[in-house]
């Protein structure tokens, strides 16, 4: 399993010797920090694995995944854990956006 932030996912894309080391016992690989967007096909070409997001913070810990059992979705950072309460608001008036609108985690 790896947490990685997308700049290490990059790396290992960009790395002239990847195919020297031995991957086959990754069998997850978890985007954190922000969202993965750019090279996320790829890497899932080259890895054979589909990228889960995490969310949370410093403070709180973790705070919602990309469930296992279903492809992630690209601009999802995925569902709360079972022990978080959370609720997406508009970052200006913090008044709760409804369901399917963009806003801010808290």
């Amino acid at each position: 399993m790896v947490f990685g932030v997308p700049a290490l996912y990059r790396m290992m894309l960009e790395n002239d010797r990847l195919d020297q080391y031995d991957l086959s016992s990754l069998k997850y690989c978890y985007s954190v920090e922000m969202r993965f967007h750019g090279g996320l096909q790829e890497m899932e070409r080259l890895f054979g694995l589909n990228i889960y997001q995490v969310y949370g913070s410093t403070e709180a810990g973790h705070v919602t995944y990309s469930r296992l059992n279903k492809d992630p979705e690209l601009m999802s950072i995925g569902l709360p854990l079972k022990s978080r309460t959370c609720k997406v608001v508009d970052p200006e008036s913090l008044e709760s956006v409804p369901t399917g609108e963009i806003g801010e985690l808290v």
